[in-house]
């Protein structure tokens, strides 16, 4: 299998208010480190001059092009919802807005998508070892699980290039498409269906639905690791109230909590006292989410104040600390190649007025990339 044409290929790259100044620079990497693909900048909700400056940066490249999607932020399953259903080329590609690349990665694709219906990659920084498999257990299957507790994939949306037909395939087969989605809202086939394959759960994240249901109708998913591809992961839910923020499923699972009997809820669920092993994993579940939302939100506003440094000064001024060794340098490591990034290009990316930061957009993106490669 090969690409129809390598214009065919487009990433979507989905943009939310008070984002685009923070993240606008990963862009460039991305272009310069790739050679075929094209980018589109979606503005979900963003504001006029967010807009504004997605245009400009668009006018540097023809690799580039901008869609207002909507004027308020809509959910994110149902933007994904309507691109795919509007991507008249063979693939179907997104790609979250605080990914950055260090070096060449289409191939990494273009390998995978040789074999697969459906490749996904780009797991958070923050996610450690074994913290994207699903536990048998669990009632939420959140975002950053990428597969089963059995090796089955469940994907993710942080990254992903699909094979139109086989997504279209399966929609109308199944009526479904990227939403979130919650077990009683289910079609009874599909409770059934995912019965019968051990799939039931609560509470399943943006395209996890439409992804299992891929699976078991024979396409083949591919999960990936991409190293030259850094996720932040969750600098757009943190950007605003970065310590306050709280998911909409681990608001489920601690609505999930709160119907256990009090008394039950008194002596602690991790004890087994209510339907034995299920109070016991909800209460491992709970831990587990609450070390998850733990990890993100603290690395997420690190690195995005140490962002706004690089953008204004071209360095961050203090290290990353936290009792999880692996994940403070892993963080560190972000943050100096978030330096390198920005601050290499000897033109500036950006210009201090007032205070504030903007974006300064060189005549070419890609003003380094030949001493890159070479290098």
């Amino acid at each position: 299998m090969s690409l129809e044409s390598p214009r065919e290929w487009t990433w979507n790259v989905v943009y939310t208010p008070g984002t685009v100044r923070l993240l606008l620079p990963f862009l460039q990497s991305l272009v310069d480190w790739s050679e075929h693909c094209q980018f589109r900048l979606i503005s979900n909700g963003c504001h006029g001059d967010e807009i504004a400056l997605l245009h400009k940066m668009a006018s540097r490249s023809d690799r580039l092009s901008v869609e207002v999607y909507a004027e308020t932020c809509q959910v994110h399953g149902v933007v994904l919802s309507d691109l795919q259903q509007r991507e008249t080329g063979r693939w179907f590609a997104m790609m979250d807005s605080d990914i950055f690349a260090t070096g060449p990665y289409e191939e990494t694709f273009r390998a995978a998508l040789e074999n697969h219906q459906a490749t996904f990659t780009c797991s958070p920084i923050w996610c450690g070892a074994g913290q994207e498999i699903f536990p048998n257990d669990f009632r939420g299957m959140f975002g950053v699980f990428g597969k089963l507790w059995d090796e089955r994939i469940c994907g993710l949306t942080y990254c992903a290039v699909y094979d139109n037909a086989a997504v279209n395939h399966c929609r109308q087969k199944h009526d479904v498409d990227f939403r979130l989605r919650l077990w009683p809202k289910l079609p009874k086939s599909l409770q059934h269906l995912f019965r019968e394959e051990d799939l039931e759960t609560y509470y399943y994240d943006t395209a996890k639905v439409l992804n299992l249901l891929l699976s078991l109708d024979g396409y083949s998913l591919n999960l990936q690791t991409t190293p030259s591809l850094i996720h932040l992961g969750g600098i757009s839910c943190i950007k605003n109230d970065p310590l306050q923020h709280d998911h909409r499923g681990t608001r489920y699972i601690r609505q999930l909590y709160a119907q256990l009997p009090r008394f039950v809820r008194q002596a602690g669920a991790a004890v087994g006292l209510y339907r034995g092993w299920r109070s016991a994993a909800l209460s491992r579940e709970l831990v587990y989410d609450e070390v998850r939302r733990n990890r993100r939100t603290t690395s997420c506003h690190h690195v995005s104040r140490a962002l706004q440094e690089i953008l204004k000064t071209g360095r961050s001024s203090r290290d990353f600390a936290h009792p999880d060794r692996e994940l403070a340098a892993t963080v560190n490591w972000v943050v100096r190649q978030l330096e390198t990034l920005i601050g290499e290009n000897p033109s500036g990316t950006v210009d201090v007025e007032d205070g504030a930061y903007c974006l300064k957009f060189p005549d070419s993106l890609t003003p380094s990339l030949a001493g890159r490669k070479a290098a």
